[in-house]
C-alpha cells in the first residue's frame, strides 16, 4: 500500500512594504554641438579660396554664398548648386579643426621671400579672416593641404549644374577686359557677387 503526503495550501505573497527602487540608468549628456554663423544674404560670400594664377586677378576655385548657392571650378568646367547648412557647418568645422577660425594664417615661401599663391577668404561667427597661404608652407597646419584640396579641387558639395556665367573676364598679360564670350590667355567667369565697374577699377579690366 503506497501512502502519499497530505497536501499543503500555498504560501501566501507578501506585499512589499518599500517601493521598488528607481530606475538608475541615465544617459551621458553630449556636449554641445557649435554652430557657426555666417551671413545669410544671396549677395554675401561667406568663403572663398582662390589661387594666383599669374593674371591681374586671382582665380577663385571655390566660392559660398550666404544663401548656400556654391561655384566651384574644376579645370576648364565650372560647376553651381546648393549646399545645405548642414554642408556649410561641416565645411566651418573642418576649417576650425585645422586653425583657420583662429585668427589670420600668413604662410609664406622659404626665407620668407615669397608671394603668397593662395588666398582663403571666410566670413564667419561675425569675424572676417584672410588668408594668405604659399604652396611650399602649406603643409603646415597639419591637414591644411588636405583641406584646401578637398574644398578647392574636389565637388565636396556634390554640384552637378554648369555655372552660366554672364560675362567672361578675360586677360592677355596685364591687360583683362570683360566680355560675353570666353577668350584671351586667361579667362574666368563673372561671379554672381562681382559688378563690371569694380572689378575693371580693381584689375585693370575693362569692356571691350
Amino acid at each position: 500500500m503506497v501512502a502519499f503526503a497530505g497536501c499543503t495550501s500555498a504560501p501566501e505573497r507578501s506585499t512589499p512594504t518599500q517601493p521598488l527602487p528607481a530606475a538608475t540608468t541615465t544617459f551621458a549628456t553630449l556636449p554641445p554641438v557649435g554652430v557657426f554663423t555666417y551671413p545669410t544674404d544671396s549677395s554675401d560670400v561667406v568663403a572663398q579660396i582662390s589661387v594666383d594664377v599669374n593674371a591681374p586677378i586671382p582665380l577663385p576655385l571655390l566660392t559660398i554664398y550666404g544663401d548656400g548657392r556654391v561655384v566651384n571650378a574644376f579645370e576648364n568646367d565650372w560647376l553651381v548648386g546648393a549646399a545645405s547648412d548642414v554642408a556649410l557647418q561641416g565645411f566651418f568645422a573642418d576649417a576650425d579643426s585645422i586653425g583657420l577660425l583662429d585668427g589670420d594664417l600668413v604662410l609664406r615661401g622659404r626665407d620668407d621671400r615669397g608671394q603668397p599663391n593662395i588666398g582663403v577668404y571666410l566670413e564667419v561667427d561675425g569675424r572676417t579672416l584672410n588668408h594668405e597661404l604659399d604652396l611650399v608652407r602649406i603643409e603646415r597646419p597639419v591637414n591644411l593641404r588636405a583641406f584646401l584640396q578637398r574644398s578647392a579641387t574636389t565637388n565636396e558639395f556634390g554640384l552637378t549644374d554648369v555655372y552660366e556665367p554672364t560675362a567672361w573676364i578675360n586677360c592677355t598679360g596685364d591687360v583683362c577686359a570683360v566680355g560675353d564670350e570666353r577668350g584671351a590667355d586667361f579667362a574666368r567667369p563673372l561671379l554672381p557677387h562681382e559688378d563690371v565697374d569694380t572689378l575693371a577699377d580693381e584689375a585693370g579690366a575693362a569692356r571691350p
